[in-house]
């Protein structure tokens, strides 16, 4: 048999030590590619389920159709909500752009037939001019009411007094903006140390495999009908009009829909303003483009479509 050198033998044991450690790595990838294949698997089969399920305990009333590029109205979501994303506003969670993974159609009969009963006891719907009338505005996840945003597409949204009894603003609140509407659920993942001070995200439930921002939103038909800005509650002061002055504006760092111990800031009361009055809006400072309304009557409010969506960051 070949003689070899103490050396010899130390050189070809580093050298099978340094091929196993790659193979040790390839087998660990291979381990990771499963577990998150496996993962995204039950997660879908997950939705699906539900969904199904969701369908088949309301007898068809509501029911969930996954859209795909080659449907307009998938089209028309992805080009609504990226022309309301405003890379500035994102710029201190490290967010550049928004790319969108996921549209689905909502049809729940219970809620069309609702929203359409409504209305038409307010306007004059064989007008075709009446669809002027109504807006197409988000809904997003709220932090402070988790499983909210999935109970509204079924069950619909809550009234002004339940959102008062929570220590909210009254009304439901929806907004033209991708940021007013992910302000809150954004700084609580950054308070909780979830995301870094540059969009850097750590494991958790809010991002995806590839350590991605993950959110959703409702796109929601509504009748805002009278609506007016904000005003002081508690101002002595009234104008020509009878009405106090306009509410100040809230600083950029304060997300413009209220949290429950928020107190620097006053919230929407419903007492506040007359049965005439059908929603409220406040304005983002230095955009005024920018609003989130609570509308007053949650049966004017028809969730429509379930975007999902994932957060581009700003290389480090």
């Amino acid at each position: 048999p070949p003689q070899f050198t103490e050396e010899e033998i130390v050189k070809h044991l580093e050298t099978l030590k340094s091929y196993i450690k790659v193979k040790q790595q390839e087998i660990a990838q291979i381990e990771k590619y499963y577990t998150d294949t496996r993962g995204a698997i039950q997660a879908i089969s997950h939705h699906n389920i539900s969904r199904l399920m969701v369908e088949l305990q309301t007898g068809g009333n509501i029911r969930m159709e996954e859209g795909s590029i080659s449907d307009q109205w998938y089209k028309s979501c992805v080009d609504l909500v990226r022309s309301r994303f405003f890379a500035t506003n994102f710029e201190q969670y490290g967010i550049k752009d928004i790319r969108i993974s996921k549209v689905t159609r909502i049809h729940n009969r219970f809620l069309r037939n609702r929203f359409e009963d409504r209305l038409e006891s307010l306007v004059d719907t064989s007008d075709p001019n009446h669809k002027r009338l109504l807006e197409y505005l988000f809904y997003g996840e709220d932090p402070e009411l988790s499983g909210e945003l999935l109970s509204a597409l079924e069950d619909g949204f809550r009234t002004p007094m339940d959102y008062e009894k929570l220590s909210k603003d009254a009304g439901v609140p929806l907004t033209n903006s991708v940021f007013i509407c992910e302000q809150a659920r954004l700084a609580y993942l950054q308070e909780h140390g979830i995301i870094g001070p540059r969009g850097q995200v750590k494991p958790n439930p809010h991002r995806n495999k590839n350590c991605e921002i993950t959110g959703r939103l409702l796109i929601t038909k509504v009748f805002l009908g009278r609506t007016v800005q904000e005003r002081e509650s508690q101002s002595q002061h009234v104008d020509s009009n009878g009405n106090p002055p306009l509410a100040a504006q809230r600083p950029s760092y304060v997300p413009l829909i209220s949290r429950k111990g928020e107190t620097n800031w006053q919230k929407v009361k419903r007492k506040d303003y007359t049965n005439m009055t059908n929603s409220v809006y406040r304005i983002k400072v230095g955009d005024n483009k920018q609003r989130v309304w609570f509308a007053f009557d949650h049966h004017l409010i028809l969730p429509e479509y379930l975007v999902e969506f994932v957060y581009i960051s700003t290389p480090v």
